[in-house]
């Protein structure tokens, strides 16, 4: 992620040791404690209202004309 997102050499990084050392603790944390006691976050998303904001501002149209090569290629092609 260093080197290829932010183009950054590693060597650059002074606490490198000390980052991976708490992940692999975090991850060690989980993998012997499963059941987590957090309380999740729970967001209600209104995706029929945010649907046609998403058409308009990508000028998206869903496809009106559909043939038997669209059909093929969708994943919800069965034979019933």
């Amino acid at each position: 992620s260093i080197e290829v997102e932010e183009k950054l050499s590693i060597d650059l990084v002074e606490n490198i040791a000390e980052i991976k050392e708490d992940i692999i603790q975090r991850l060690q944390h989980l993998k012997n404690v499963p059941n987590r006691l957090e309380n999740p976050n729970i967001y209600h998303l209104d995706v029929g209202a945010m649907y046609p904001n998403i058409i308009l501002t990508n000028r998206l149209q869903p496809s009106a004309i559909v043939n038997s090569t669209i059909c093929a290629q969708c994943d919800l092609n069965r034979p019933n």
